[in-house]
């Protein structure tokens, strides 16, 4: 874990996040989420139509929510997502698109995650 250095304060975390930031930090935030992710279980996650979060408890929903407070999350898109995902996990973008189902289920991944995010 990360040190807070000393005289750092925990509001210009906000005040960054509130300065347009917060979209970055949510996009990496699925991304890093995506990252954990080999294109095996993707595909798996596509055959079974299995949520991309399917393991988040609702104390962890809490958590993420409290991390995208400051984000729009309405601003982020997939069109977003898949250039991250074109630059950063060409595999497991390459999988989704070329599935028969693949970018259905991605597009309902992300909308079920941003529904989630704005509760």
């Amino acid at each position: 874990m990360a040190e807070v250095k000393k005289g750092f304060k925990l509001e210009s975390i906000g005040k960054v996040a509130a300065a347009g930031w917060g979209d970055k930090v949510l996009m990496g935030f699925l991304l890093g989420l995506l990252d954990r992710i080999t294109p095996q279980r993707v595909y798996e996650y596509i055959q079974d139509d299995k949520a991309l979060l399917y393991w988040a408890s609702e104390s962890q929903w809490q958590h993420f929510r409290r991390m995208a407070k400051a984000a729009k999350v309405e601003n982020i898109t997939t069109e977003q997502i898949i250039e991250e995902l074109r630059e950063h996990r060409p595999d497991l973008l390459g999988l989704i698109i070329n599935h028969p189902r693949g970018m259905e289920w991605f597009n309902n991944q992300i909308a079920e995650l941003k529904k989630k995010l704005e509760k």
